[in-house]
């Protein structure tokens, strides 16, 4: 079942929040409320601790949206729960298992810092801090951490986004200033309606929370966690609504949504303008099915695949053994029939084979295997048919390009298509780019050994044997005719010539082939010297700059048989002592002023070789660079092109 846009809404903001705040606070006010009585032997009423945190949180703090609470950090280490809690504060080194409550607020969407965050326990902070006199002359430590300062003062942490707001929380903590609890009324209530939860958090704000998930207006929401014991969490959702008329709809809607189905024991409750929906997560089950490794691998033997079998055998090659009933199998998308693809087993594990009718096959066909589960759900995807083989055979001086299947699987040819794509990033084309598509197997049912013909098919365009559509990613065979013959080419950086050579197995027209500089025709070709190439034909370019793109290309579509970027050739090596140099083996004279060392360890140094050589960098002549130790260095030219490079991981 896929989540409603409701439901994921819900997720994704407890999700965020949970980890990037809640997931370091939960509290609520001390108001004399009877004893709760848990196999924990702790209360919320007993924690006056909390009331003495939210002291210090000053209404000033507080923004136009904003989350608030705390966290009893001993009772969630009581918990068995995957994870452990963390201080959402960067730069504070506190060991979170010597803390006992904290309290904190954040301004604005989920994934914005902390503003204000007061830990309690056995807190301290290394090193010594600055004594400083704060409100009604109580002094205490100064620190800064990061882009916070905070203060130790009577056992406690308070940590501040800013000097300003630390002053103003020791001022409320003083009652020399308006605290957020007695400001803020639905705050306040929403801190008091959760109960005895170990871990809570109210948000507020017209567009932040979970009031952008119901019809209603809400004045606040929230979401707390409480450990009934180390296997069982109750998670609570709040909702706080502005007009109590609308209670039961806003009830009616989350219980039909299901909200947060990964859990047991789901309730929703109204109590006046207040809805909380409660689940409880039995922590025992969610180990069980991470452990349990449900099946998948899936695996079909291509070689034995026969369209005229009456079923396709699908392997499963991991898994511990699961029942059927909790498994899912999609052919094509579809939910396939059970007692078809599991026949009379009764589990299935590493080892077994699932099965779907042969009659169902076609290329690119996705078959999944889910396994539901209380805690969610996996997945195991394969492809059957993912390609099928053909034979091509292209003839140059025709531009004819034979095909044969040589698949032994039968398939519908009126979904078969041959298309002829432009160029040779062919996948990335756009609308606009030529293509040519053919149907050479209409009203067939091509199997092994039918053979078709393109015509008009040149070396540089591939050509792309689609199924069921003719986009690229519909392709389950390619061919791309190379022009004949190889060439290479040879840089001079001495004289500036570059030699391009043919290597052919028989003589061509030399008209087919040009050299190219910077995508123009060269001024000497090889048609200027007669009318056919054989091989090991060569011809010299004359004046290429550095940096100059060569090609040598075949036919009226350019198709490439060699390019390369004009830059000199140097071997280097480096020499290890005192400090590190860069050594010139072999290769071209250069000159040094057109050339940079970039040195790369920790950080990046350049090394100008003109600072350190005059005239030519040439084989035998080393550079200092200044540094004991390094990972490689790079030598460019202009600062644009690479002509060398040594790794002190080849030594």
């Amino acid at each position: 079942m896929q989540d409603s846009p409701r439901r994921q809404v819900l997720r994704s903001i407890g999700t965020a929040l949970s980890i990037a705040t809640l997931g370091s606070v939960s509290a609520a006010a001390s108001d004399g409320r009877p004893v709760r009585s848990t196999v924990l032997d702790r209360t919320w009423a007993d924690a006056a601790e909390f009331g003495e945190l939210f002291d210090y949180v000053p209404a000033s703090a507080a923004e136009d949206e904003f989350v608030f609470g705390g966290i009893d950090y001993a009772a969630m280490r009581e918990s068995n729960r995957q994870g452990s809690t963390s201080v959402p504060v960067t730069g504070l080194d506190v060991d979170t298992d010597a803390l006992s409550k904290g309290a904190v607020l954040q301004n604005g969407q989920s994934g914005a810092s902390v503003d204000l965050l007061v830990l309690t326990g056995d807190v301290s902070l290394d090193g010594e801090g600055e004594v400083v006199e704060g409100p009604s002359g109580t002094e205490y430590e100064r620190y800064e951490r990061g882009e916070n300062v905070v203060a130790a003062v009577d056992d406690r942490l308070v940590v501040a986004a800013s000097t300003d707001l630390l002053t103003d929380a020791l001022a409320a903590k003083a009652g020399d200033t308006e605290r957020l609890l007695d400001a803020n009324e639905a705050v306040s209530e929403g801190i008091e309606a959760f109960g005895d939860a170990d871990t809570r958090a109210v948000m507020v704000g017209d567009e932040f929370g979970y009031g952008q998930s119901v019809d209603a207006e809400v004045r606040y929401s929230g979401y707390a966690t409480t450990v009934r014991d180390p296997d069982t969490l109750e998670r609570t959702l709040l909702f706080g609504l502005a007009d109590e008329s609308d209670t039961e709809q806003v009830a009616e809607t989350l219980r039909a949504d299901g909200l947060y189905g990964d859990g047991e024991n789901t309730t929703v409750e109204t109590d006046g303008a207040v809805v909380t929906v409660t689940t409880v997560i039995d922590l025992a089950a969610r180990r069980r099915a991470r452990e349990h490794d449900s099946p998948g691998g899936l695996r079909v033997d291509r070689e034995n695949l026969r369209s005229n079998d009456e079923y396709v055998t699908v392997e499963v090659t991991d898994g511990d053994p699961t029942p059927v009933d909790e498994l899912t199998l999609e052919v094509g998308g579809e939910t396939y029939d059970r007692s078809v693809w599991a026949g009379d087993q009764e589990t299935i594990a590493e080892g077994d084979t699932i099965r779907f009718r042969a009659a169902d096959v076609e290329p690119n066909l996705e078959v999944t295997i889910t396994h539901e589960r209380e805690y969610g759900t996996r997945s195991s995807t394969t492809y059957v048919l993912g390609s099928l083989e053909f034979d091509f055979d292209y003839a140059f001086d025709s531009r004819t390009l034979d095909l044969e299947y040589r698949d032994t699987f039968a398939v519908d040819g009126d979904e078969l298509s041959v298309v002829v794509f432009e160029g040779r990033q062919w996948w990335r084309r756009d609308d606009d780019d030529e293509t040519r598509t053919e149907t050479p197997w209409a009203d067939e049912t091509v199997t092994e050994g039918d053979a078709a013909s393109l015509d008009e098919v040149d070396p540089g365009e591939t050509v792309v044997v689609t199924y069921g559509g003719t986009e690229p990613q519909d392709g389950i065979a390619y061919f791309r005719p190379e022009p004949p013959g190889q060439a290479s080419l040879e840089y001079d950086f001495a004289e500036r010539t570059v030699t391009a050579t043919l290597s052919l197995d028989e003589p061509r027209p030399a008209t087919e082939y040009e050299v190219r500089v910077d995508d123009e025709p060269a001024d000497t070709q090889w048609a200027d010297a007669g009318d056919t190439v054989a091989d090991g034909d060569s011809l010299t370019v004359e004046d290429v700059p550095v940096g100059t793109s060569v090609a040598v290309v075949w036919g009226e579509h350019d198709a490439r048989l060699a390019v390369e970027r004009t830059v000199p050739t140097i071997e280097l090596d480096l020499a290890f002592g005192d400090e590190v140099s860069l050594e010139h083996v072999e290769g071209d004279a250069v000159p040094a002023s057109k050339l940079t060392a970039h040195v790369w360890n920790d950080d990046r140094t350049l090394v100008d070789v003109g600072d350190e050589i005059d005239g030519e960098f040439a084989p035998g002549d080393s550079v200092p660079l200044g540094v004991e130790t390094l990972e490689h260095v790079s030598l460019l030219y202009d600062d644009e092109y690479y002509v060398g490079y040594a790794s002190a991981r080849d030594r």
